[in-house]
């Protein structure tokens, strides 16, 4: 089974059917079909549903055991355990505990128990353990061959299933927390160490204002390990102590420096859109601080707050900004060494209220010359949007992807030049509705990324935050193909991507996993199976 070509749609498929070996005992016959879909199983995960047998009986029946096969599967040994509950579901409720069996590196496995079956449908879901230092290159391949019902074995055809491998960088109780959003990721160039940043959010899942800090965790070996989750920039020992949160983040690929960027949120306090345009003050005004690190996110400076820099108070074209902070996701650095946060601005009226409808936010370009010595920013895009993500195309020009919250689809600008004209113009290959290929849900973060012409974008491609999809185009935006389904799972629908590697054959996305708002998944995808997408 090839998990680019499963539909989206395909909530449930009859893929296996019980049936009775050596024995014409109706009592034991019980009828199954199985339900599986694209749900990556995570190291660090202790629930991983990758099956769900959906046993109809008569009532009365007795359940002992099921039977898996592992054969195909990348490295079995890496597997812990296979769990198998009665009750639960895809996205994290986990259900009664029939049995569990430990993996030894043999393909075939047998969990065993006890489960009088109720009348009618039974659903028993399996699970799958992995241990810590698994491969997350790799596969589980995975089938249910037989049961014992009633003290008879029975064959289970056709029930079979395929997932990624990947890595829980975050979840609910790391650093006691209960909460992770807004995941950003680079990879550096000079050393090959990735960094993740993203939104400690400690007491629930809820925006700024709040209690949040910016959390970092790294890897050193392509994604494979992580780091544990380390908070690097709070609010707790400032003026305002309203929380710091929703990080972009972005090396300097001339010097390894990497950057994160972060919103303070003002003493106002929510929403955080209602900071006031003509002022940098914290107790009116949402503060973009920055942080630097010289050694791959093991140590971080102290923060610097460009807020007064980059609003220009007195300019004639942000007389009417009030807040402007980071995408979030990922920035990039230019060919000649500039270092940008695509960033969103939120206007106000000219009494000062706030702005309604899609002019409320404009995409806006926070750029340093100099290696971030001195930053400022650019006029803001004419064509609405909030979050955005940006690539350099070939001619020097930036591509600005921007969020919009009607309907479908999202916002495609083209800044020309980045100098004082500052000229827009708007680019239909990246603005595409429902019927366009960078379908979204009415309103989301997305994440651009690029290698020589290879262009991909990661974001729910569905009518709600579920679907989660890399796209590729091979044309810098002008067409795109359907892509890559890498978790079909509803979650809060956030990504970032970058590549693991110097030549861009695998891409690592890291996303708002399940439980939603609890966890932040990682999976190393070849680029290759995306550019093959159909």
């Amino acid at each position: 089974m090839q998990l680019n070509k499963i539909p989206a749609s395909l909530a449930k498929i009859a893929l296996a059917t019980l049936c009775l070996v050596g024995t014409c005992d109706a009592l034991a016959a019980v009828n199954t079909t199985a339900n599986t879909n694209v749900w990556p199983v995570m190291v660090r995960m202790d629930y991983n549903p990758v099956m769900c047998l959906n046993m109809q009986a008569d009532g009365g029946e007795t359940l002992t055991g099921i039977e898996f096969n592992l054969a195909g599967t990348t490295k079995i040994a890496d597997i812990a355990a296979i769990d198998v509950y009665f009750g639960g579901d895809s996205v994290g409720k986990v259900g009664e505990k029939f049995g569990s069996a430990k993996v030894t590196g043999a393909p075939k496995v047998t969990v065993t128990g006890r489960k009088q079956l109720a009348n009618g449908k039974n659903d028993v879901w399996v699970s799958i353990q992995m241990k810590k230092n698994a491969d997350i290159e790799g596969k589980i391949i995975l089938a249910a061959t037989g049961a014992t019902v009633n003290s008879r074995k029975q064959a289970i055809k056709d029930a079979k299933t395929e997932q990624r491998i990947g890595y829980a960088i975050a979840k609910a109780g790391d650093v006691n927390s209960k909460n992770y959003r807004i995941p950003a990721i680079v990879r550096n160039p000079k050393t090959g160490t990735l960094v993740a940043t993203f939104d400690i959010r400690y007491n629930h899942a809820g925006d700024l204002p709040a209690n949040i800090d910016v959390g970092v965790s790294r890897s050193e070996d392509g994604g494979k390990t992580w780091s544990p989750v380390e908070p690097v920039l709070s609010s707790k020992n400032m003026e305002v102590k309203k929380g710091v949160g929703d990080p972009g983040i972005l090396v300097n690929d001339k010097t390894g420096e990497i950057w994160i960027a972060a919103l303070w949120a003002p003493e106002s306090g929510h929403p955080i859109w209602s900071t006031k345009a003509g002022t940098v003050s914290p107790k009116e005004c949402g503060q973009m601080l920055l942080i630097k690190s010289s050694n791959d996110g093991k140590s971080w400076s102290k923060p610097i707050n460009i807020t007064k820099d980059i609003k220009r108070l007195g300019d004639p074209d942000t007389k009417n900004w009030g807040l402007l902070f980071q995408g979030p996701g990922a920035g990039i650095c230019t060919k000649d060494g500039t270092l940008i946060f695509p960033s969103q601005v939120w206007v106000r009226n000219a009494d000062n209220t706030k702005t309604e409808g899609e002019g409320a936010s404009r995409g806006v370009l926070v750029y340093s010359k100099d290696g971030g010595k001195t930053w400022t920013s650019t006029k803001s895009s004419p064509f609405g949007g909030s979050e955005s993500t940006c690539l350099e195309k070939k001619d020097g020009s930036i591509a600005l992807n921007t969020r919009t919250n009607k309907g479908w689809g999202r916002t495609g600008s083209i800044l020309k030049k980045l100098d004082s004209k500052c000229e827009w113009v708007i680019d239909e290959n990246l603005t595409r509705g429902s019927k366009g290929a960078l379908r979204q849900p009415g309103g989301c973060q997305a994440a651009l990324l690029a290698y020589g012409k290879d262009w991909y974008f990661s974001n729910p491609n569905a009518g709600n935050r579920s679907n989660m999809t890399l796209k590729h185009s091979a044309n810098e935006g002008k067409t795109w193909n359907s892509g890559l389904l890498y978790d079909e799972r509803a979650c809060a629908g956030y990504s970032s991507t970058a590549f693991t590697d110097a030549k861009g054959e695998r891409i690592g996305v890291i996303y708002e996993g399940v439980p939603n708002s609890q966890t932040l998944f990682f999976l190393s995808i070849p680029s290759e199976e995306v550019r093959k997408a159909k």
